[in-house]
């Protein structure tokens, strides 16, 4: 369970992990937290996001949180 606003991937981290989305909606911004953050896109219910740190080892290029609602993710 992921509450409000929570940073799930942080963009310019290295990443080992994907997450699938159960309930809720992830939104997924450059910049996160400062004044030129930009909307991307929101990923819903029976998405996945992650999967690319799977397969490449790169760093997480956007940021991904959950928005105003309480989503599961796994």
């Amino acid at each position: 369970l992921i509450l409000p606003d929570e940073v799930v991937i942080k963009e310019g981290c290295v990443g080992n992990s994907m997450y699938f989305i159960r309930r809720g909606l992830v939104r997924v911004v450059k910049g996160h937290g400062t004044e030129n953050e930009l909307f991307i896109t929101g990923i819903g219910s029976g998405s996945f996001f992650g999967e690319v740190a799977l397969v490449v080892a790169q760093v997480r290029l956007p940021t991904e949180d959950l928005g105003d609602k309480v989503s599961k993710l796994y």
